[in-house]
């Protein structure tokens, strides 16, 4: 019956949308013993607190390939009702800006280089001309 349990538990934190990683530890007999319940947020300085586990958002105006990503991350977006892309940042999951792309008013795609960064979780951020961010997740292998 815990074991029943415990996958209704899993089954229903996995299509949760916040960051949260709970491990439950059992002994020989099969009582748990132990719950250990993770919760990560960043808080890079230009973005709005993100959970790192989250889904990143689906944004139907973004195209974004390949994630995970190993060197380079190609980005692709519309511009709709003039509303440009002025920059892209990336920031660290500690929140630390690590490179920020800037005067892309003119274009609607660009690649991303990855190859310098280590393996981990990034967040890009796009900073639109009507003061709009979108965010996104993007692992780095």
């Amino acid at each position: 019956m815990k074991r029943i349990l415990f996958l209704m538990i899993l089954l229903a934190l996995s299509y949760s949308s916040f960051g949260q990683l709970t491990v439950f530890n059992y002994d020989a007999a099969g009582n748990q013993i132990t719950v250990y319940v993770e919760i990560s947020i960043a808080t890079p300085s230009k973005m709005n607190p993100t959970p790192i586990l989250q889904n990143n958002p689906i944004y139907k105006d973004v195209k974004y390939y390949p994630n995970p990503v190993n060197s380079e991350l190609f980005m692709e977006w519309e511009i709709i009702d003039n509303n440009v892309l002025n920059n892209i940042s990336i920031f660290n999951v500690q929140g630390v800006l690590i490179k920020e792309y800037k005067n892309l008013n003119t274009v609607n795609s660009y690649t991303l280089s990855f190859q310098e960064y280590s393996q981990g979780i990034y967040f890009v951020e796009f900073y639109y001309s009507n003061g709009e961010q979108k965010t996104f997740k993007i692992i780095k292998q």
